[in-house]
């Protein structure tokens, strides 16, 4: 069964001026933002971060990308290698990630792909955790920036983000927001090009995207948290920024609530995204968004782990489509939206507050996911399963309605019969 990493060792003799950049390729290099590079990206400069205390006057963290420094995949890939450093950020098995990760850096295709504006920054204190980068091709249509945010890391903050997402903005959106301007207009600046020159609409992007135009062409994506990082900065940038903008894409990633966010703000980008969820999707179906172009795609592993890209399935460069969601995931899915809908938005951000207490308060500081690796649901089972039932009412229920209280309970139970 053909996976991304087949795609790799099948297509990645092409140069990108020989076969141009498809979904494939950006599937590829979504997987790849997953690796931590700070130890490459430090020792070339090592303040090339940004700075989590400097905040923005709107209260939100600044995504300046840090320094400009620039290294190929081969390259990082290599360094990484010989200081036994290659880490993959992805929650799960990661041995699938890491094959991907070395068959593109040591293919013609992806190995010289230039990777910059690398931010990757975590804050506890903030409950944030946001990473992205840029990676530069040139095909044959021209020159190609594609943006590309992280999705969830193994670490408590992030996780936490992530169920603060139900319920408010949070920094690490308004820090992909503040990331795609900056990288568009370093972009434009270095060729020439100001902002109030941009095309009036994405039709002109086109006969303006060969060689010796003007700017690159801007893509968008993201894999779960990253997904909604890539929706979020693409439908909030100014009109001029966002007429750039060539395609998006949304990989099994999570909507907006609309509370939060309004679905009307994706409504000028909606004919540039391209989705893709597994058989069984979880993570793709909360507060879901409709895109007209979702592919469905099968998946080499079972339940919840075909959330991982690396498990996707593909017939030699076209994604193997399947006609529709499991069952189970389909009933899993609206029963969890359904509770959370029971809730409005104080309640959501009070069960996450007191939820995330007992992590932070039962696991050791700094504790990683992916660290517990095998022994993760026997972990969560002796530090919180097992003991939770009752402790619910004392620790995590206190000052919560009654009702709050039950659905806690409940919902705990659920996710200990799962586990």
């Amino acid at each position: 069964m053909e996976t991304l990493t087949d795609y790799i060792l099948w297509r990645g003799d092409l140069k990108f001026t020989q076969s141009r950049f498809n979904i494939m390729d950006a599937m590829v290099l979504s997987q790849v933002t997953y690796f931590d590079m700070l130890p490459y990206f430090s020792a070339a400069h090592p303040s090339g971060n940004a700075d989590p205390e400097d905040k923005s006057k709107d209260g939100a963290l600044p995504a300046n990308g840090g320094a400009h420094v620039i290294g190929t995949i081969s390259e990082i890939y290599e360094y990484l290698s010989s200081h036994d450093a290659i880490k993959c950020t992805i929650v799960g098995p990661s041995e699938k990630s890491i094959r991907l990760f070395k068959a593109a850096a040591m293919s013609e295709r992806f190995g010289n792909v230039k990777i910059s504006f690398h931010a990757d920054i975590h804050a506890p204190e903030y409950s944030l955790q946001f990473a992205a980068m840029t990676f530069t091709v040139k095909d044959e249509a021209g020159e190609l920036a594609y943006v590309s945010y992280r999705g969830t890391d193994g670490s408590v903050a992030g996780w936490k983000e992530d169920f603060m997402m139900t319920c408010r903005r949070t920094r690490s959106q308004a820090m992909a927001l503040d990331y795609l301007q900056h990288v568009i207009l370093k972009y434009s600046a270095r060729h020439g090009l100001s902002a109030d020159k941009a095309p009036d609409t994405a039709s002109k992007l086109p006969e303006l995207s060969g060689p010796g135009a003007p700017y690159p062409r801007f893509i968008v994506g993201g894999h779960s948290k990253g997904a909604n990082h890539a929706m979020f900065a693409s439908a909030l940038l100014p009109a001029e920024l966002q007429d750039r903008l060539e395609t998006i894409y949304i990989f099994d990633g999570p909507g907006f609530c609309p509370d939060v966010l309004d679905a009307e703000l994706l409504q000028p980008i909606s004919g540039r995204m391209k989705r893709v969820v597994p058989e069984y999707c979880i993570f793709g179906k909360i507060f879901e968004v409709d895109v007209p172009d979702t592919v469905i795609v099968k998946s080499t592993d079972l339940g919840i782990m075909q959330h991982n890209m690396s498990t996707w399935r593909l017939d030699h460069n076209h994604l193997l489509t399947a006609d529709g969601y499991y069952a189970t995931s389909r009933l899993l899915s609206a029963k969890l939206m359904n509770w959370v809908n029971t809730m409005n938005l104080e309640e959501r951000e009070e069960f996450v507050q007191r939820f995330f207490r007992i992590f932070e308060e039962s696991l050791p500081e700094n504790w990683d996911m992916n660290e517990a690796g095998e022994r993760l649901s026997e972990r969560i089972g002796e530090k919180i399963g097992g003991r939770l039932a009752d402790r619910v009412p004392g620790r995590l229920t206190e000052k919560l309605p009654d009702n709050l209280a039950g659905k806690l309970i409940e919902i705990e139970k659920e996710i200990r019969r799962l586990l």
